[in-house]
C-alpha cells in the first residue's frame, strides 16, 4: 500500500541538506510514493527544499507530489477515488465526526460512509467531546485564551495552557528601570494570547510568581513577537535556560506609552496588580 505521509521536524533532522531529507527519508526510509505538501513547504538546512525541488525528486525516484492548495481543488468525490481508494488502498478510515473534504469541503462523513461501501473500506468517527453542551475543538480553546478565560481553557486542555521556550538575550531595557526580564522568542509560534498578564512561572523545577507582557513592544519599537517576563523574587542569571509560563489573568492590553518613563511607571503598576491576583 503507497504511504500518505506527514512530516514534523525536529532539531537534528532540520540541520540535514535538503538532498538528505529527500534520499535518506522519503526514499530509502519511508519509500514514499504520494506526498501531499503546502505550497509554500520548506525544508532541509537553511530551508533550501521547495516544492519544485519535491517535483523534480519525485521524477527522479519515482513518487507523486502534488501541493494541498491543488488537491483541495479537486472534487469530493476525486478525493475518495483517486487518493483513498487508488492511490492509498485504504481499508479502514478514522475520522472526526466534523471531517469535511473536497473543494467546497462539500464532503462529510456521510459521504465517506457511502464510499466505504461502494468500495470496501471501512469508516468510523472519533465524537467530539463536549462539556457544558458545547463541543471542544481547537478554535473553542483559542477563543476561550483570547478572552483570558484560562479557567474554560483549563477544562477543555485538561491542563493549564502554557508557554515554553529557552531565555535569550534581550534589550535589557527592562533592567535599567529596575525590571529586569527573562525573554523568550516566540518566532514561529501563535500565541492566541497579547497583552499583559500575571503568570506563573516554572525554572529550574522550582516555582515563581512573575508578571509578563507577550506582544511585540510598540513602546520601544518592536517588531517581532515575543515574551517578557519579570519574575518575582529572583536575581539568578536564567539565559540559556528553559522555561514554563502559565498565564493566570490579564491584566491589561499592550499598549504604545508616549515615553519610556511613562511605562515604567505602568509596569510598577502591573507588577503591583499581578501580586495581588497571584497572593
Amino acid at each position: 500500500m503507497d504511504r500518505l505521509l506527514a512530516v514534523r521536524f525536529n532539531a537534528e533532522f532540520a540541520k540535514q541538506s535538503a538532498d538528505t531529507f529527500v534520499h535518506d527519508l522519503l526514499v530509502d526510509k519511508l519509500g514514499v510514493k504520494f506526498l501531499v505538501v503546502g505550497d509554500d513547504f520548506r525544508f532541509g538546512n537553511g530551508r533550501k527544499g521547495d516544492f519544485e525541488m519535491l517535483e523534480a525528486a519525485g521524477r527522479q525516484y519515482g513518487f507523486e507530489v502534488v501541493s494541498t492548495h491543488s488537491f483541495t481543488m479537486h472534487g469530493a468525490d476525486t478525493f475518495v477515488h483517486d487518493l483513498l481508494v487508488d492511490k492509498l488502498g485504504v481499508k479502514f478510515l478514522v475520522v472526526g465526526d466534523d471531517f469535511r473534504f473536497g473543494n467546497g469541503r462539500k464532503g462529510d462523513f456521510e459521504m465517506l460512509e457511502a464510499a466505504g461501501r461502494q468500495y470496501g473500506f471501512e469508516v468510523v468517527s472519533t465524537h467530539s467531546f463536549t462539556m457544558h453542551a458545547h463541543r471542544i475543538s481547537s478554535t473553542a480553546v483559542r477563543e476561550a485564551l483570547a478572552d483570558s478565560d484560562f479557567g474554560l481553557s483549563t477544562e477543555m486542555l485538561g491542563r493549564p495552557f502554557a508557554i515554553h521556550g529557552r531565555v535569550v538575550h534581550g534589550e535589557k531595557k527592562g533592567r535599567t528601570i529596575g525590571f529586569p526580564t527573562a525573554n523568550v522568542m516566540l518566532k514561529r509560534q501563535k500565541t492566541p494570547i497579547h497583552g499583559v498578564f500575571a503568570v506563573r512561572v516554572d525554572v529550574d523545577g522550582k516555582h515563581y510568581n512573575g508578571v509578563a507582557n507577550i506582544g511585540t513592544r510598540p513602546t520601544v519599537n518592536g517588531v517581532r513577537n515575543q515574551l517578557e517576563v519579570h519574575i518575582f523574587d529572583l536575581s539568578s542569571d536564567l539565559y540559556g535556560k528553559p522555561i514554563t509560563v502559565f498565564p493566570m489573568a490579564k491584566i491589561r492590553d499592550e499598549i504604545k506609552f508616549d515615553s519610556f518613563e511613562a511605562l515604567k511607571d505602568q509596569i510598577q503598576a502591573d507588577a503591583a496588580q499581578a501580586r495581588l491576583l497571584l497572593a
